[in-house]
């Protein structure tokens, strides 16, 4: 009994010692455990920066400028900026306001995005944006196989043309994407617009133009135009005239005539002659002559003379040599004959002036002085006047290249209080908060999304899906209708739609548009 309790005492005492080395052993294992658990957690956790200066030194090593990359047969083709809708951005950090931000270039439209915050988890960039006027979007980064290459997600399709693109920051590896070769009439360094009211087949036909033609009074040659209809506004372009050759059969200089043939195309096709003015132009810019279907042989006679406006309204051009080496020529209208030397200087340098400077600085261009007046441009930004009276001169830019022609900055000047002619001069634009379904702009939505069903089904081609954020942001002042520009996602390019004032006059203001859209 006593070696039995010895043993009892020998064996219990060993049981409290490997119960104090199983709590020692796991509690060790449990602390082991909750550190690597902690690593492991820490580690594939997400940096989070909300600090300007946090953000930018956490995307210092990412490329500062991205290009588009499309597929085509199988491979990613490099498609240079300013050629249709294709993006191109750059992070900046704005030192003066403090702030990180992205800068968002497509052809002639530029915006700018805020960085409010930056999720980092691994190699993936995920960056939440906000736009100067409230919009807000997400944008994510992820590094592919390529070294060159990343991969931009979108899921609203704000930023970037599509959710999912693919962007490369060194060109040099990729083709470039073909294009047309397709000549381009820029001979002329300087001309005039005329406004022009007509009819067709006598007064079946209506109409309003506005044309421009060489500075040269002794061979007004065409350059480009816009016509209406009256009794529905829609613009036709006039544009490629093929024929200047003067009538030599008479010696009287004041009976001398020039021959125009000029080419039509409807402003929702661009792309497609629908007819041809041909017939002859006076000093006194009379123009009469046939006008002849393209797909019919429908003839009618028409009939232009020249209203003359209160002021001289000219067309000026500068050529400019890109980084790359091509050329590129930016038209621009110039207003001389005014008094006013403040309207003059305002809209002349202030306001024209400064969107040529700008496009010289982003296309990186300096002026090319060893052009000829002959020589052809590898890319062109144009313009168009749509309407213009002693208030108000309404017109748009548009970039072409080759038969490629998209619109993308409207501008409206009031000549009147020499400043920006904008909507809330025209309609009361404030929102009502009680019923905002009855704002101007829920108005402008509902009839622009009526208006593309009737064009989807008048044409036969599908306009919708189109991008609701660009319906307030390039707008014209016509007579009788505003003309929004919306851009189809499934045509790829953006086409005109006209809204009648008789369907906004609850918001319109009836004294301004006496003053400013009234016919002369």
């Amino acid at each position: 009994m006593k070696y039995l309790s010895n043993s009892l005492f020998i064996l219990s005492s060993h049981n409290s010692i490997f119960q104090k080395l199983n709590f020692i052993f796991f509690g060790f294992y449990f602390l082991i455990f909750f550190i690597t658990s902690f690593f492991l957690i820490s580690c594939s956790s997400s940096d989070e920066f909300e600090k300007p200066k946090e953000i930018a030194k956490a995307v210092e090593k990412l490329p500062k400028e991205w290009f588009l990359l499309t597929e085509k047969e199988g491979k990613r083709i490099l498609i240079e900026p300013y050629e249709g809708m294709n993006p191109t951005f750059k992070f900046e950090y704005d030192l003066a306001n403090e702030r990180m931000q992205i800068r968002y270039q497509a052809n002639l439209t530029q915006r700018v995005w805020f960085i409010q915050k930056l999720i980092k988890k691994e190699n993936i960039y995920t960056f939440f944006l906000l736009e100067n006027g409230g919009n807000t979007t997400r944008l994510t980064y992820s590094q592919t196989p390529h070294p060159a290459i990343g991969s931009w997600q979108e899921p609203s399709a704000v930023f970037l043309p599509y959710k999912n693109a693919y962007f490369v920051w060194d060109k040099r590896p990729f083709e470039k994407q073909e294009q047309q070769n397709t000549t381009i009439s820029t001979q002329w360094e300087r001309g005039e617009w005329l406004r022009m009211k007509g009819t067709i087949e006598g007064k079946d036909y209506a109409l309003w133009a506005y044309v421009c033609v060489t500075a040269d009074v002794n061979s007004p040659q065409f350059q480009r135009g816009v016509y209406f209809y009256d009794t529905f506004w829609r613009d036709i372009y006039l544009e490629n005239a093929t024929d200047y050759e003067s009538k030599k059969s008479s010696n009287d200089t004041t009976n001398k005539q020039f021959e125009w043939i000029i080419e039509e195309r409807a402003a929702l096709d661009a792309e497609n002659i629908s007819g041809y003015f041909k017939g002859s132009v006076d000093y006194d810019y009379n123009f009469k002559g046939i006008w002849e279907s393209a797909k019919t042989n429908q003839k009618l006679d028409f009939l232009y003379e020249e209203k003359i406006l209160p002021y001289s309204l000219e067309n000026h051009i500068k050529r400019f040599k890109t980084s790359d080496g091509s050329s590129l020529c930016v038209y621009y209208p110039q207003i001389t004959g005014i008094e006013d030397e403040d309207v003059l200087n305002d809209f002349n340098e202030s306001y024209i002036k400064s969107h040529v400077n700008a496009w010289q600085k982003e296309f990186l261009a300096k002026i090319d002085t060893t052009a000829s007046q002959n020589r052809n441009c590898d890319l062109e930004i144009n313009y168009n006047i749509l309407f213009a009276n002693k208030n108000l001169i309404s017109g748009l830019f548009f970039i072409r290249q080759g038969s490629k022609r998209t619109e993308y900055v409207a501008f409206n000047y009031d000549l009147k209080k020499n400043e920006v002619f904008r909507l809330n001069h025209l309609f009361n634009t404030k929102i009502d908060k009680k019923n905002p379904e009855n704002s101007f702009e829920a108005r402008i939505h509902s009839r622009a999304k009526r208006h593309v069903e009737v064009e989807s089904e008048r044409h036969q081609m599908q306009f919708e899906p189109y991008d609701s954020l660009t319906v307030l942001e390039h707008y014209n002042f016509l007579p009788d209708n505003l003309r929004l520009t919306l851009y189809s996602r499934s045509q790829k390019r953006f086409f005109p739609i006209y809204i009648p004032y008789k369907d906004l006059r609850a918001y319109i203001k009836e004294r301004e548009r006496k003053i400013y859209l009234q016919l002369e």
